[in-house]
């Protein structure tokens, strides 16, 4: 499956950064979760998060595998 992305800006607008970390709480918002059922699946290994220091980061890039995985298991692929 070939991925693509979309975005809300028009390509020819500038586009802020993509943030590679995020907290718990936006991967929870970006993903329309509770922060309670995004732990559960960061615990159970179907997103990947990181520790630094004390404070867990969820990997944008695993958020988007996770969609893809989501995707592909509905579709039947």
């Amino acid at each position: 499956m070939e991925r693509t992305t979309c975005s809300p800006v028009a390509s020819n607008e500038k586009q802020p950064p993509i943030k590679l970390l995020l907290t718990v709480e936006e991967a929870a918002q970006a993903l329309s979760l509770g922060r309670t059922f995004l732990y559960e699946l960061l615990a159970s290994g179907a997103i990947a998060s990181v520790k630094i220091g004390g404070a867990r980061r969820v990997l944008y890039s695993s958020l988007v595998d996770y969609i893809h995985r989501l995707v592909q298991e509905q579709v039947g692929a």
